[in-house]
């Protein structure tokens, strides 16, 4: 009877909760933006908190579930302790354990976390296609709030006060352009895509406000990730002869936006004013992450197998000219295998080819998802995972795996 009633209380609840989790999240971080100042003096952040409370529901609920159904667990399963257990492992072995585990002060991207985005993907998984479906609206509901977020920081000097904001290019909700990019790039596929096969305006409006959001970041590697997946898919269109008029709506949306938005800005006055950033230094061309790739390189070479642990390539990173040193290796698939070593990368890409494998490429809805991945998968290579955009990225991974054909052509 006590088995039952908690079983129910989970096939109830779980949607309602992951839902509010994540329409949660945005709020989370515009308090971050809030108390900026408060939680850099204490190092601390709210997001990073809020994860590690939501580790102590999502693993019970998921591993509750699986024990009463009586279920086996599958091979992207396995992969994901496979993974977690490495990542652990690694944090044992690390330089800085605490550091491992909790994350870097004002990062927090520790094993914690990483359980987080795990579980968070694993419970998400189990929804059912209508509710999946859902999730797609609070990513609307995220991007906007980002848009509003820029527009404020962007057009008044009292915002950047109020938002703690220092920086070149508006950042959303985020702490740094690079990271918003990510996410809006990723974004503007997806919603472009939604929109040219289910011709619904809020899929339309959601595009325009996520690739515009993409411009004025001014950030070059999400961008090219985006027309790069986007020229993919009009190329393999025109092969198979599927392609409609509607393509031409985002090819002009795309092209047009570009130059008004980024050579004839309303925003250059702030761009021309930066005598408040102090020292601030823009890698436009991405000299910097060469330098960065190069000595992240001859790190792994030392540790190959274990990694230095999460978070830790601070300590170990040799200082430059200036005495700055690298906290991240700028690239996703670096900064895991100098991080957990070698077999968390190959493990963590073959779980994610292993679900893009299952998929039915002819479902339309499924497709949308696909690239949102694999914007965000190209992008990575000149960027990294954030506790501000990766959530995100679990969120449709989740979705999109396990996902039945979606029969119905609106959504």
């Amino acid at each position: 009877m006590k088995d039952t009633y908690y079983y129910d209380l989970i096939k109830k609840y779980r949607y309602k909760l992951l839902t509010i989790f994540t329409v949660l999240i945005p709020v989370i971080y515009f308090l971050n933006l809030l108390f900026r100042h408060e939680y850099i003096n204490n190092e601390i952040r709210l997001d990073s908190y809020y994860y590690f409370i939501l580790i102590f529901i999502l693993i019970p609920m998921y591993f509750y579930e699986k024990h009463y159904l009586h279920e086996k667990y599958n091979i992207i399963e396995k992969l994901v302790f496979l993974y977690l257990i490495i990542n652990l492992i690694t944090s044992f072995t690390a330089v800085n354990k605490t550091t491992a585990f909790l994350g870097y002060n004002l990062r927090y991207e520790g094993f914690l976390t990483i359980c987080f985005y795990m579980f968070y993907f694993l419970n998400i998984s189990r929804l059912n296609i209508q509710e999946k479906k859902s999730f797609i609206y609070i990513l609307m509901f995220t991007i906007i709030v980002h848009f509003i977020t820029i527009i404020f920081q962007e057009t008044s000097l009292y915002s950047r006060t109020f938002f703690k904001y220092k920086s070149l290019y508006p950042t959303g909700l985020t702490s740094n352009s690079d990271f918003l990019a990510s996410l809006v790039s990723s974004s503007s596929i997806l919603f472009g895509l939604l929109y040219y096969f289910y011709h619904k305006k809020r899929y339309l409006i959601s595009f325009i406000l996520s690739y515009l959001s993409l411009i004025i970041t001014n950030v070059t590697s999400p961008l090219l990730a985006y027309y790069l997946v986007l020229i993919l898919f009009i190329i393999i269109s025109l092969i198979k002869r599927t392609i409609n008029k509607r393509i031409i709506v985002l090819l002009l949306i795309t092209l047009l936006i570009y130059p008004i938005f980024n050579k004839y800005s309303l925003f250059d006055e702030f761009k021309e004013n930066v005598s408040f950033i102090e020292n601030e230094q823009y890698d436009k061309l991405g000299h910097n992450r060469l330098k960065i790739w190069k000595k992240t390189g001859l790190l792994i070479v030392e540790r190959p197998v274990l990694g230095y642990g999460n978070d830790n390539l601070i300590y170990v990173y040799e200082k430059d000219a200036n005495g700055k040193v690298a906290d991240k290796a700028h690239n996703i698939y670096l900064n895991m295998v100098v991080s957990n070593g070698i077999f968390s990368v190959i493990v963590y890409l073959s779980m994610i080819v292993l679900i893009i494998k299952k998929i039915d490429f002819h479902d339309k809805y499924s497709l949308c998802l696909l690239l949102f991945i694999l914007v965000y998968l190209i992008q990575g290579f000149f960027n990294i995972n954030v506790i501000e955009v990766t959530p995100y990225f679990y969120m449709i991974l989740g979705c999109l795996y396990k996902n039945d054909i979606i029969k119905k052509e609106s959504i």
